[in-house]
């Protein structure tokens, strides 16, 4: 299961000492997987700190730890396109309404804002076998470096109790693993007024496997299900949905007699598997992903395509003549929908139909910091040497692409298009970590905005211009 942040120092506090994650926006937010710090225009701080605690109970240990966070937004005002569905919040999205529901607000609010949340805690009882406890730590599951399609730290981890191996369990098919979450998600500030529907229950599963012929490949399968609720502890008679609770994706427009959504649950599942060759220095790795599990082998063979994303990546490191390594690494992620059965549209990834939110947590996505409707690509290269690496890299995003397909005149002029490149470094010294990047990047059409019919027609259209600075700072 994935690592947590206390420390092996049994019965002793250990101090976790304040990192500090600094990024500035000049016209657009744009970053990812800095958990709850949404990063506006302007400057976004955010700072974590605090302890841990082990102590061993007979053959059991209780771990604490404490680790909140407390972030700040400058948030400066850009342009944006007000809400439109009627009771939601002019900051609210305005592509993800009624059967394409999510709580992605295009902007948290008019003004600076600061936020402080549990972050990294939880607390947690290791038994010989497997550990249980509860917590509001990040969780990422699958083998993404950028993009992780079902959980992942680009939005804050939610309140959840948890259970699973202690270490891999041997059986003859190789290393098994469980993990199971339950929990409740909660809505932004800028989605809606209606406190009836502000919680989303959440459960999750992921069963990892190392089999035994092949020490270097692992497996794995991950599924959510999040359901409405009435508050927030209302979850835990849904906390195995993730196992018990199956239902076929309804019609967008399918209710019941008393005209609500015929949809009680909206699911997100994958399977992923990740090959290292350490001789070579070479490192594959894959996610395919669906909201809805195929109804039948025929419905499979027929559209295998139907609601699903994935992720391809590769990296690969060698060894230089001089004292440092070279590292390449490469992932292309891909969320559009197709059309397939014509009386089933799939949804865009990451929205819900049973729940008004969706897949997010505070307004942001629990998945793929590329959200809903997305496709994108990136490339970088690094030089490794033992105290500090410099490197590279380029990407792209096509942003809501689903959305300009159900634009009154879709057309190819109109793709919301991010093409970026930067540098980035980093240094390892005996009083701290410090990690810096710089992006530069240009958004064409953005929010669709082009009036024009060829792609190549900027007069037309509104292209924005954006430069991002990324730091970090971690004492020792």
């Amino acid at each position: 299961m994935p690592s947590d942040p206390a420390g092996s120092n049994l019965g002793r506090i250990r101090i976790v000492t304040p990192s500090v994650h600094l990024i500035r926006n000049s016209a657009l937010p744009f970053s990812g997987n800095d958990g709850m710090l949404w990063a506006g225009r302007g400057t976004s701080i955010g700072v974590s700190g605090g302890a841990t605690f082990a102590y061993p109970v007979g053959r059991a240990t209780v771990r604490l730890s404490l680790v909140p966070i407390v972030a700040r937004s400058e948030n400066r005002s850009f342009q944006i396109l007000p809400g439109a569905e009627p009771g939601r919040s002019d900051f609210s999205s305005p592509w993800h309404t009624g059967s394409e529901s999510a709580d992605l607000p295009i902007r948290f609010g008019s003004v600076p804002f600061t936020t402080l949340d549990p972050g990294e805690s939880m607390i947690a009882l290791d038994l010989p076998a497997v550990t249980i406890g509860a917590g509001s730590q990040s969780r990422w599951w699958g083998p993404g470096i950028r993009n992780a399609l079902v959980l992942s730290n680009n939005a804050g981890g939610f309140p959840h109790v948890f259970a699973g191996t202690q270490t891999p369990i041997t059986t003859p098919v190789g290393a098994v693993g469980l993990l199971l979450v339950a929990g409740a998600v909660t809505e932004s500030r800028f989605f809606d007024s209606d406190a009836s529907n502000d919680h989303q229950s959440l459960s999750g599963a992921l069963l990892t496997l190392r089999p035994g012929r092949f020490t270097n490949l692992s497996l794995g399968f991950a599924r959510l299900v999040t359901r409405p609720i009435d508050s927030g502890a209302a979850f835990l008679p849904k906390a195995f949905d993730a196992i018990t609770h199956w239902e076929p994706l309804a019609a967008r427009h399918d209710t019941t007699a008393a005209g609500s959504m015929q949809q009680t649950g909206d699911q997100l599942m994958s399977v992923f598997a990740r090959w290292v060759f350490p001789e070579s220095g070479f490192e594959a790795y894959v996610e395919w992903a669906r909201m809805e599990a195929p109804r039948s082998l025929r419905d499979f063979a027929t559209a295998p395509q139907h609601t699903q994303g994935y992720t391809l990546g590769v990296q690969w490191a060698r060894r230089l003549a001089i004292p440092a390594s070279l590292r390449l690494q490469s992932e292309f992620t891909y969320l559009e929908q197709t059309a397939t059965f014509a009386e089933r549209p799939p949804p865009s990834f990451y929205t819900g139909r049973a729940t008004v939110h969706g897949f997010t947590h505070r307004g942001q996505v629990l998945g793929a910091m590329i959200g809903p409707g997305a496709s994108s690509q990136w490339l970088a290269a690094d030089l490794l040497w033992p105290a500090w690496q410099a490197g590279a890299f380029v990407g792209r995003v096509r942003t809501e692409n689903d959305v300009m397909y159900r634009l009154v005149r879709p057309s190819p002029a109109r793709h919301d298009v991010t093409l970026y490149g930067g540098v980035r470094g980093g240094l390892l010294h005996r009083l701290g970590d410090v990690a810096a990047e710089l992006t530069v990047g240009r958004r064409h059409n953005y929010l669709f905005q082009n009036d024009g019919y060829n792609p190549g027609d900027r007069v037309r259209a509104i292209d924005v211009r954006n430069v991002t600075l990324e730091l970090t700072v971690t004492p020792r």
